[in-house]
């Protein structure tokens, strides 16, 4: 048949979907050398069974192709009865497109020559591409039988392959030379991993024999007798700033609304950030690293990165660094951070990066050439649990540049932020008791103690925002959450608290570490109320913990892993495990907040108890003896064009903003400077209003009041 007549036989579409579907087929070497690899682990014993697959094909496409030709293509396999195709009406042109008959199968005019088409015989049927011949074309024949075929055939490998892959009891050297640690089935390994039970209730061993490893038994512990290993772990964030759980702007741009550079001296409303940072499964107390060069304007509390709006390829993270170990119940864990001893060029990168265009590269902070000449520190952070509560803290910076270096290291810790929100908690407490030792006192986690050195700084300022850095509203105390850097790096003594009492503190050590050397500091936090020797077992417990952190991975690796192979999935296995975080987020009350909630009956407003405001976002109005949303003497359904907010700084009372003079609203106030109580006073317009605290000129809905944070000036 000429080439020219395919057009015109089974149409159009015959050559699109010719080719596609040819890509099975092409393809289909491939597959099997993918899958008997993946099943076998031998790459020789895949390459072969592709081979052979591809010499099946050469010997029978050509016998298939020779039986088409001598028998036609739908005699080529065949089933049982099946009626045969109506006759084709005469047609005065031979060469004529294919006529059907009544049920719309093909019928086929005879061409003239040799080849003419030879019709099945009426008591046989056409097999699975000659039935879709008749219903779909040529095309579509072509389309799924390859498919069909190359998919028996995989299968068929596969079961082959399960047939001869040897038993998991038995190891490279045959039955008798006992047990060997083969990689646990899928499922049994992976909840064994995350700290799950093991097949049939029990939990997995990894090890030789049935002595199960160290960790396993904490794992054991923690699933069956509720051992708490599980409470302290890697669960801060790296970046909780222009996150969308942060944002609470008005036109809903996330990353603009709460910037890195506001991180350091804005309280969170949903969670904390911080480098290489623990805290307890519910984020109530933090823990992590602050550092300073000497050189930085700020100090390195968090992570810098571009918005998505700042990077020519989207949001990006500027820093290095490295999760390189960590057990599942963070019995052992251990972190790299690469800090330049040079000023941090925050400018720079975002001023670079904005200039360039999509189809540029990044402008990474190695381009910058801060680590020209290796004048930079590594510092290595090392938890290791002597206990469930028990937290062995070890950091040690390495000066890996040529010349001696400053470093203030600054181990944080702090309460996440959780007393000041409608509903909020009672204000928790950090104090320094004798012995330079820092007590921590929660309602709910109940007392923890963080031991250091005797002779280190300790700094305490709250965890509160800085309201008149960030809204030029006045501060309700002196100490807010930038204290600490404005102390270390401004010099500004008045700062933190003299008083060493706050929810957010420090221990400042200033080091001077030498070219090619090294600087340890060592903390420990726990509930044991008196340690007089708490570094006397230090070196035991961090030595013992990493042992059976090599105990524990040792037993999820094939023998025949080389050691580099070992390190890589014991490092991919301990990113995953680091990156467990806390995610807390409300959505209830997030929707409740911004006004969305479609339960609420003033989706505008919070909720209203008796005659008691209880909402953190802005409203209507509202004066001594009215209803919500209206003046005294007026409708309720009359709206006021009046609007009080809370104000953002999590201890200040509630501020409000009138929009006219003749309303005087009330707001209540929440817990102040720590201490409880409700109380009201009144709200006119005069400087609040003229102020750049929180503030609403939007005029009022009479369906529903402004939802969105009140602009600011």
């Amino acid at each position: 048949m000429a080439y020219r007549s395919l057009l015109r036989v089974p149409g159009a579409a015959f050559f699109p979907l010719g080719i596609l579907a040819r890509l099975p087929y092409a393809t289909s070497l491939l597959a099997t050398l993918v899958l008997v690899q993946a099943a076998s682990g031998s790459y020789a014993f895949a390459g072969l069974t592709a081979a052979a697959q591809g010499i099946a094909n050469a010997l029978g496409a050509p016998i298939a192709g020779t039986l088409a030709d001598r028998h036609g293509h739908r005699l080529v396999g065949t089933l049982p009865h099946s009626p045969a195709p109506p006759p084709c009406p005469a047609s005065p042109n031979p060469r004529s497109a294919p006529s059907y008959g009544s049920t719309g199968h093909a019928c086929r005019t005879p061409a003239p020559g040799p080849t003419s088409y030879r019709p099945p015989s009426p008591t046989r049927r056409p097999a699975l591409a000659g039935y879709l011949a008749d219903r779909h074309g040529s095309a579509g024949a072509f389309l799924v039988a390859p498919v069909a075929a190359a998919a028996a055939f995989l299968l068929a490998v596969t079961a082959v392959l399960a047939l001869l892959r040897p038993h998991p009891e038995m190891n490279a050297r045959g039955p008798s030379a006992g047990p060997a640690r083969y990689p646990l089935p899928s499922r049994a390994r992976h909840r064994s991993l995350v700290g799950g039970a093991g097949p049939r209730g029990g939990h997995a061993m990894g090890t030789s024999g049935d002595t199960p490893d160290a960790e396993r038994r904490r794992l054991a512990e923690a699933d069956d007798s509720g051992v708490p290993w599980r409470r302290w772990g890697p669960y801060l964030s790296e970046r909780q700033w222009g996150t969308v759980r942060e944002d609470y702007s008005e036109n809903g741009d996330a990353w603009s609304y709460f910037t890195h550079d506001q991180a350091r001296s804005r309280a969170y409303r949903w969670g904390e950030d911080g480098i290489a940072g623990v805290s307890d499964d519910k984020q109530r107390l933090c823990f992590a690293l602050a550092l300073w060069n000497g050189r930085d304007p700020i100090l390195k509390e968090r992570m810098f990165g571009l918005t998505n709006s700042e990077g020519n390829h989207g949001e990006d993270v500027k820093e290095y660094y490295f999760y390189l170990d960590s057990t599942p119940t963070h019995s052992y864990m251990k972190y790299l951070y690469k800090y330049p001893q040079s000023e941090f060029p925050y400018e720079d990168l975002k001023a670079t990066n904005r200039a360039r265009g999509r189809g540029d590269f990044e402008y990474e902070l190695l381009d910058t050439g801060i680590f020209d000449e290796d004048r930079y520190f590594d510092v290595f952070v090392e938890y290791a649990k002597a206990g469930p509560d028990d937290l062995l803290i070890e950091i040690t910076a390495h000066n890996r540049g040529p010349d001696e270096a400053p470093l203030h290291l600054l181990p944080t810790l702090w309460f996440r932020h959780t007393w000041s929100w409608a509903g909020g908690t009672a204000v928790p407490s950090l104090r320094q008791e004798p012995g330079g030792h820092l007590r921590a006192d929660h309602e709910e986690l109940g007392p923890r103690w963080l031991y250091c050195a005797a002779d280190a700084e300790t700094l305490f300022t709250e965890n509160d925002t800085n309201n008149e850095k960030i809204f030029g509203s006045p501060n309700a105390s002196p100490y807010v959450k930038d204290g600490i850097d404005r102390y270390v790096v401004g010099g500004e003594t008045g700062a933190v608290n003299p008083d060493r009492t706050g929810t957010k503190a420090a221990v400042h050590h200033v080091l001077t570490i030498p070219a090619g050397q090294s600087a340890t500091v060592r903390l420990r936090l726990l509930t044991a109320a008196e340690l007089p020797d708490w570094t006397g077992d230090f070196d035991a417990v961090m030595t013992q913990r990493r042992t059976e952190a090599d105990e524990f991975y040792d037993g999820i690796t094939t023998p025949d892993t080389s050691a580099d192979e070992r390190r890589l999935v014991r490092q991919a296995l301990a990113g995953m495990l680091w990156s467990k975080q806390y995610y807390y987020l409300d959505v209830e009350r997030w929707l409740s907040e911004h006004g969305l909630d479609p339960l609420a009956s003033d989706p505008g407003c919070g909720t209203a108890t008796g005659t008691t405001w209880s909402t953190t976002r802005s409203c209507r109005c509202r004066t001594p003896g009215s209803t919500r949303g209206s003046r005294p003497g007026t409708s309720p359904s009359t709206p006021s064009p009046c609007r009080w907010s809370i104000s953002p700084s999590p201890r200040a009372s509630w501020t409000c903003c009138c929009a006219a003079s003749t309303s005087t609203p009330t707001a209540r106030s929440r817990r102040t400077n720590g201490t409880s109580g409700t109380s009201t006073r009144p709200c006119t317009p005069g400087p609040l209003c003229s102020s750049t605290s929180w503030r609403s000129t939007a005029p009022a809905r009479p369906t529903a009041p402004s939802w969105r944070t009140p602009s600011r000036s």
